[in-house]
């Protein structure tokens, strides 16, 4: 589908058409994706592609934009090969070795723990702790970032930060990226709460952060491979670097339990039962936070469309069942942006989160005593350089 706007290079007009978009369900009757080109071609042009999250995870999708785009802008276009043809029993033979090399794993994995019984005890009990905590943990209580939501939605993103910015405030206080962003979050949403006369030492504010368990060696293939982590955001604590420290801590302490792994498999469990079951499942587990929080690393060089440099790219999660906060980390040739996506009953105005979010981040840089730097792409060797100005002399389309 082709959206005609005004301006392109006005954001606030880009903003509102991505938001427009993401408020409208996806036709039932279709394939569950669609694909949308924004913007007249006169101010530049944006690509908006839509998909059901049931058809692949944040990993799986950057196996789709690389197939989408391009590495260099004069990449010649081959036909695809062609659709092998549609086979009922070719079909129950895949799954069939499907099965068979998951059975084989799991073999693989419980003899491994049958050869060493002092660490299959201590994994069952780490185990045992991780469901129990899924179970058990009590719901988020009721706050202003709580509350019924609708199919209409209010995005927001942030300006776009260097990865080695965000890389050298993680080195100079002992942290990861991940660490670094989601600190920096708890504090804009610190600023949003303290701004709406609410006390944030008196929130809860606890977020699914799903964890990529496909690993290396298994980044190929569509559909979903990850586990749900139950993080509570220290939102309640004053200083970004107190607050960094201790997200740290809570985050460290979660990566030495199964956690992810058992939250896979109620997932699959989940998705076995009837809808009803699943439904209310997923309520059950929803209740238990505030916000889903989800990290994707991108490509790390430029990429292209139609001999065009994507300038920048942006990844927005949705906020499933009741939850009314979805929010993204997304890196893309040397720069980070982050995405929030609210449910608009909840929170009509995520721009004032994100602009909590870059003042706590320019706190963190100058407690680490890192100098900011303007945002700019990924160094490229030189003898790309002769089409990289090529081809910005193009129109350059935003990937969204």
């Amino acid at each position: 589908h082709a959206l005609t706007l005004d301006d392109l290079d006005d954001p606030e007009a880009l903003r509102r058409a991505f938001q427009g978009l993401m408020s409208e369900p996806l036709p039932a009757d279709r394939p569950l994706w669609s694909l949308h080109l924004l913007g007249d071609g006169a101010g530049g042009r944006a690509v908006v592609l839509r998909f059901e999250h049931a058809l692949a995870d944040g990993s799986a999708m950057m196996q789709v934009l690389a197939a989408l785009t391009d590495a260099s802008p004069e990449t010649v276009w081959r036909e695809p090969a062609p659709e092998p043809l549609a086979s009922p029993i070719l079909a129950g033979v895949a799954a069939g070795y499907g099965a068979a090399d998951l059975a084989t794993d799991l073999a693989r994995r419980s003899l491994d723990l049958a050869r060493r019984p002092r660490r299959a005890l201590g994994w069952g009990v780490l185990a045992t702790r991780a469901l129990g905590k899924l179970l058990f943990i009590p719901p988020d209580p009721e706050s202003i970032l709580r509350g019924r939501t609708d199919p209409a939605n209010r995005v927001a993103w942030s300006d776009p930060i260097p990865l080695a910015d965000i890389k050298a405030v993680g080195k100079a206080l002992a942290a990861t990226v991940n660490d670094v962003l989601l600190s920096a979050m708890s504090g804009g949403f610190r600023a949003y709460l303290l701004a709406r006369g609410e006390n944030p030492d008196r929130v809860s504010l606890r977020s699914l952060v799903p964890v990529d368990l496909r690993g290396g060696a298994d980044a190929s293939g569509l559909g979903n491979r990850f586990g749900l982590v139950f993080l509570t955001l220290p939102v309640d604590v004053a200083d970004p670097a107190q607050r960094l420290r201790l997200l740290h801590q809570r985050m460290d302490a979660i990566k030495r339990t199964p956690e992810a792994w058992v939250s896979y498999g109620v997932l699959n469990g989940l998705g076995l039962v009837p809808r009803a079951v699943e439904k209310a499942g997923v309520r059950f587990f929803c209740t238990k936070a505030t916000a889903t929080m989800t990290n994707v690393r991108g490509p790390a060089q430029p990429r292209f469309m139609a001999g065009r440099r994507i300038e920048r790219a942006l990844f927005a999660v949705p906020h499933p069942g009741d939850l009314a906060i979805g929010m993204s980390i997304f890196s893309y040739a040397g720069q980070v942006s982050v995405t929030l996506n609210t449910a608009a009953a909840v929170i009509p105005a995520p721009q004032d989160i994100i602009a909590g979010f870059q003042a706590d981040f320019r706190a963190l840089n100058q407690a680490a005593g890192v100098e900011e730097k303007p945002a700019r792409p990924t160094d490229i060797p030189r003898k790309q350089a002769a089409k990289m100005q090529k081809a910005a002399q193009h129109e350059s389309p935003i990937a969204v």
